[in-house]
């Protein structure tokens, strides 16, 4: 799908709750040819290695879950990291948002130095600054319950375009 010059593609996840709609991933390609993995609620797999690389063109960010309830946990995000292999990774989901989930990303940080050393770790803090990661996030949230996976893509493409378009410092990818 193509929305705005931003071409989305749905991928796979998987997520152990076994309710609300199926889970998702997606790799963007913005205009200028950057490639973004958003992996969704999901559980690290073996695939992630096709995603990063194989199938798809090299990756330039990817956004991963690190809470470890329903989703990965920072080993298991470091392991994803390692078979992804984004120049950036930046863990702004299922952390520190509810008592029962991981509560720091620096576990991870660590981890992921560890298992793939040449991608930089970005972490984000839950209700911190607004980078243009976290605006296209918090556009992204405030839908998603609403719509199914095909129209999240096409949401997402129009949160990025938005969060591309502002001029407030942010995380580059």
């Amino acid at each position: 799908m193509e929305v705005a010059g931003i071409k989305v593609t749905m991928v796979q996840a998987f997520h152990s709750a076994g309710v609300g709609s199926p889970p998702c991933g997606f790799i963007i390609t913005t205009e200028d040819g950057k490639r973004i993995y958003h992996a969704g609620d999901t559980g690290v797999f073996a695939d992630m290695k096709l995603l990063g690389g194989q199938i798809y063109p090299p990756l330039d960010l990817a956004l991963i879950p690190i809470g470890s309830v329903f989703v990965m946990d920072p080993l298991q995000a470091a392991w994803a990291v390692e078979m992804l292999k984004p120049k950036k990774v930046v863990p702004p989901m299922h952390y520190r948002t509810f008592p029962v989930l991981v509560q720091d990303a620096s576990e991870f940080a660590a981890l992921a130095k560890e298992k793939a050393p040449e991608v930089e770790v970005l972490v984000l803090e839950p209700g911190g600054s607004q980078s243009s990661v976290r605006r296209v996030w918090n556009a992204f949230l405030l839908w998603r319950p609403k719509i199914r996976c095909g129209a999240r893509a096409a949401l997402l493409a129009l949160a990025l375009k938005t969060a591309k378009n502002d001029t407030r410092r942010g995380v580059e990818y």
